[in-house]
């Protein structure tokens, strides 16, 4: 069973952990100002089974779902407020 970029993305980091032994951190945390070192990158590719470049695939749409979280809980929270400014 091979995985790929999208099942990384959808992943419990605490899965990739028990898979892996890369503390789960390095999954929940990763950002565009985070980087994995080469090791870890290569011990993450084999667990998984996959090419390096499709685990970095899988944290990039990591980043991306986390970055577009973030701004829809921006948006609710500046609605909320002019809500409460309204009422």
């Amino acid at each position: 069973m091979r995985l790929c970029a999208e099942d990384i993305r959808y992943a419990r980091a605490i899965d990739l952990q028990a898979i892996t032994g890369i503390d789960a951190s390095n999954f929940t945390a990763w950002s565009s100002r985070r980087h994995i070192s080469e090791r870890n990158l290569g011990v993450i590719a084999d667990a998984l089974g996959i090419e390096k470049s499709e685990v970095l695939r899988g944290f990039e749409l990591r980043r991306q779902d986390t970055r577009m979280a973030r701004e829809v809980a921006e948006k609710l929270e500046r609605l909320q407020q002019l809500q409460t400014c309204s009422a």
